[in-house]
């Protein structure tokens, strides 16, 4: 905005300048000289005025479009941490569930190994006692024959 209006003010200077350098001098040769300078001039201002427009034009689409390729990998970047995430969260969610399954199946054997003992040692326990019953009444029974 600013350079388009520099640019108004200093072609209004020129043309201004011109105007009265052109109809100060009284021969005309001097006059033809000055329109042609002036048109020069007006000319020369008037490329440089639209070369500052498209390039201003230029810069401004260059700017759209950094602006819209910061906007797409800002987007991206989301996106890339969005699915990130869930793949963690996924992973973690299926650690843990295979995690309990190992923990429910540990406590299972040991329950099993436990049963497993606990059965044994019941059946030592019930024939030892069952042996030493035996023993124990056929001391008994020996001493009542004995007397």
């Amino acid at each position: 905005m600013n350079i388009h209006k520099l640019a108004k003010v200093s072609i209004a200077g020129i043309l201004i300048l011109s105007i009265s350098t052109t109809f100060a001098f009284p021969d005309e040769a001097t006059k033809l000289r000055n329109w042609y300078k002036h048109q020069l001039e007006e000319s020369a201002v008037s490329i440089g005025v639209s070369t500052m427009n498209k390039l201003a034009t230029t810069f401004k689409q260059i700017q759209n479009a950094l602006q819209q390729n910061k906007s797409n990998s800002d987007k991206s970047i989301l996106d890339y941490q969005s699915t990130l995430l869930q793949d963690s969260s996924n992973t973690i969610t299926k650690h843990n569930e295979h995690y309990i399954l190992q923990l429910h199946t540990v406590t299972k054997n040991l329950e099993e190994q436990s049963d497993q003992q606990m059965a044994a040692y019941t059946k030592q326990k019930t024939q030892e006692e069952t042996e030493q019953i035996t023993q124990d009444v056929q001391d008994i029974l020996e001493d009542l024959l004995k007397n």
